[in-house]
């Protein structure tokens, strides 16, 4: 079965954008994991990013995918985070560590 929660968006030689889909938790944080370094070892030049725009939430097990990601990326680069998924990172400090942009067209009420 094809697992839906990351794919390849781009590479070249300036760097590999991945994204990330739905909720990234311990039922597939493994999978995910293993796909993202897949891919990432298939297309290894320049910076790595994550697009989560399409990403819904993630739990600990999905942060701590990212974390073990964040020690062979040092530049590692998350980007179109909805406004629930940063709140979630920050409060447990990933914010420090990894680069988390917000995504720009989300709208507070």
């Amino acid at each position: 079965m094809e697992n839906t929660n990351y794919a390849l968006v781009s590479a070249d030689e300036r760097g590999t954008v991945l994204a990330l889909r739905g909720c990234v938790n311990a039922e597939n944080s493994q999978s995910v994991e293993g796909g993202l370094l897949t891919l990432r070892a298939a297309h290894p030049a320049g910076t790595l990013s994550i697009d989560a725009s399409v990403l819904d939430g993630i739990t600990g097990a999905g942060m701590n995918v990212l974390m073990r990601i964040r020690k062979n990326e040092e530049s590692l680069r998350l980007f179109n985070v909805s406004n629930d998924v940063y709140e979630t990172l920050s409060n447990n400090g990933l914010t420090s560590v990894i680069k988390v942009e917000k995504a720009q067209n989300h709208i507070t009420h």
